[in-house]
């Protein structure tokens, strides 16, 4: 990433007001991805599996902008999980990681995907480009 891209990046990373709810199984790419996303100032929620994110949203009353969750993890997946959570947060987007192909992880219409492991700086720069299609973030 040139000086000039990065510079651009945290202008645009300032005022960040998004909340984005990260889901997966395992705690270390939790901490990486909370860790990243915190860094480009980002709102970050964790929850080490479904049932923790389920609370969470369910408890939560401010704007959840952004669910990245995991594919593979034990009872639930990530892509039923977030048709859970499209019930009660219609305007959710969605980020869906795994270490499997593309093609082994059926999407809805409209839903992100990016394969792990992966940079950090595609990580950001999807997920700039998934939230840029937000209006107007309250708060």
């Amino acid at each position: 990433m040139s000086q000039v891209e990065v510079a651009l990046n945290a202008e645009r990373t300032k005022s960040r007001k998004e909340t984005v709810l990260v889901v997966d199984d395992q705690e270390m790419v939790l901490d990486c991805v909370a860790t990243v996303l915190t860094g480009a100032n980002y709102h970050v929620m964790t929850a080490h599996g479904p049932e923790l994110a389920l609370y969470i949203a369910e408890h939560y009353q401010q704007p959840i902008h952004l669910l990245l969750t995991d594919y593979q993890m034990p009872d639930v997946s990530g892509v039923e999980l977030a048709q859970v959570l499209l019930g009660n947060r219609s305007q959710l987007r969605v980020l869906v990681m795994s270490g499997r192909d593309r093609e082994e992880v059926p999407l809805d219409s409209g839903w992100s995907f990016i394969q792990k492991p992966f940079r950090n700086d595609a990580l950001l720069t999807l997920i700039a480009d998934i939230l840029s299609t937000v209006t107007s973030v309250p708060g």
